[in-house]
């Protein structure tokens, strides 16, 4: 081979080098994105903006001009709440995203590249006004220890004792109460069981009760306590637990946690919502009016659904000496009932209850006459049906300005960002859905802008 054919193959060697070093160059020379790690805790911030995913100090910055962040975490309303301005993004009512897997796509220039945010729950749950020591009484029916504590997580949540208690003996036992997530952490504290008897409680021995306020007993002890011979008293909820428990009924708990409703409250002794003798009235109770017919009908009604007791025009009120010899004052205002001049006593009681059974929703109950004469010239009411009344008059309007459910608000407040947005006028920062109750206590919307 002659010396200038070995010379051609070496420069078509190096020319091929040559291209495909500069294939290389241009390839890797391209802008490229750096992902930030995107592990959070449960309860901590989230955030889709360009400086929170992507560590934007070592991009250029025509390429992070360019970027394009999407994601269902944005658009996704119905699951999640997103502020614009800041970037945000939470859980559906909640202050803070639920532990998962979440996808976002980066889109620069004619590529796309997905970023996963794990958050994860990594915390144990923690205990809302732990009680070192729960008083209960011996046989006590319905008796579940894990209903005196409560604890709370970003995650779903549960609390159970590790031993069994035996409450069959008045002694006292050692415990130990386990909160634990659905991540398994866990948080546990110790705590006493003071079995006391019967005798004790007619001495005064408080009992504590649970989370919800009830109390179990043993049945003759909850049945002395309903007919007024046994005065059961009751440690009052620590001020951390009562906190709870009001916002656990108002749905306003920042989290989740481990609070159970009860099946049946007829077998507890809830000294909030039972009275045996006296006046009886929504005010003396500090009830709401549901809360007032809930416990009229419990324990004011006999199985055939008629008051149990005479109606006094003077008083406005049903009198009478129920069963074990108590005497009981039922305040008929109370009931939605009002006297009205020259209605008749029993005839008052049947207008109103004929008006709930009926539907009728006239403004004046005192109308007709129905009713038993008693050989002492009293009257005693034996109405058809059992009371259930509607709610009485009070204002259930939606003020101006507010929406009667939440889509209709956040439509709302999302349609006057946008607006603001494509006018050039961005003026608000994301915004907060408030909730509020009308008199009658349904709930309505309001908007508050950032």
């Amino acid at each position: 081979m002659k010396w200038y054919q070995n010379k051609k193959i070496v420069v078509g060697t190096v020319a091929a080098i040559v291209v495909c070093l500069a294939i290389v160059y241009a390839i890797t020379s391209q802008p490229s994105i750096v992902v930030k790690t995107q592990e959070i805790e449960a309860g901590d911030k989230v955030s889709l903006t360009k400086e929170s995913l992507l560590d934007t100090e070592k991009m250029d910055a025509e390429l992070v001009d360019d970027i394009k962040i999407t994601s269902n975490l944005m658009t996704d309303t119905d699951k999640y709440s997103y502020n614009e301005e800041s970037g945000e993004v939470t859980s559906k009512d909640e202050t803070y995203l639920e532990a998962g897997t979440y996808t976002v796509t980066i889109t620069y220039g004619d590529k796309t590249e997905d970023v996963e945010i794990k958050v994860t729950d990594s915390k144990a749950p923690e205990f809302v006004g732990f009680r070192d020591t729960i008083t209960v009484e011996q046989n006590a029916e319905g008796f579940d220890l894990s209903r005196y504590y409560l604890a709370e997580d970003k995650s779903k949540v549960t609390v159970e004792s590790k031993e069994e208690t035996d409450i069959s003996k008045a002694e006292t036992q050692t415990n130990t109460i386990v909160g634990t997530d659905e991540f398994d952490n866990s948080t546990e504290k110790e705590c006493k069981i003071k079995v006391v008897t019967q005798e004790d409680i007619k001495n005064g021995t408080k009992l504590t009760p649970m989370v919800d306020g009830n109390v179990p007993l043993s049945k003759d002890t909850l049945e002395k306590a309903k007919s007024g011979d046994i005065d059961v008293q009751v440690e009052d909820l620590n001020e951390e637990l009562k906190t709870a428990y009001a916002d656990i009924k108002e749905d306003k708990i920042n989290g989740t946690t481990s609070f159970k409703k009860v099946e049946d409250d007829d077998k507890y002794f809830n000294r909030d919502a039972f009275t045996n003798t006296g006046n009886i009235s929504m005010e003396s109770l500090g009830m709401d009016y549901k809360e007032y017919r809930e416990f009229v009908n419990k324990n004011l009604l006999d199985d055939e659904g008629h008051v149990k007791g005479t109606y006094n025009k003077d008083t406005n009120s049903f009198e009478g000496i129920d069963e074990n010899g108590n005497s009981f004052s039922i305040d008929a205002g109370g009931l939605g009932i009002q006297p009205g001049e020259g209605s008749t006593p029993a005839g008052a009681l049947e207008a109103w209850q004929q008006q709930q059974g009926n539907g009728n929703q006239s403004s004046n109950p005192n109308t007709g006459n129905s009713g038993q004469t008693n050989p002492g010239g009293t009257t005693t009411t034996e109405p058809t049906q059992p009371v259930e009344p509607d709610v009485p008059a009070c204002d259930d309007t939606i003020p101006a300005g507010f929406w009667a459910n939440r889509a209709d608000a956040e439509a709302y407040a999302q349609q006057v960002i946008m607006d603001a947005l494509l006018s050039g006028q961005a003026s608000h920062g994301g915004y907060y859905v408030d909730i509020y109750r009308t008199e009658c206590g349904t709930k309505y919307y309001g908007i508050t802008f950032k």
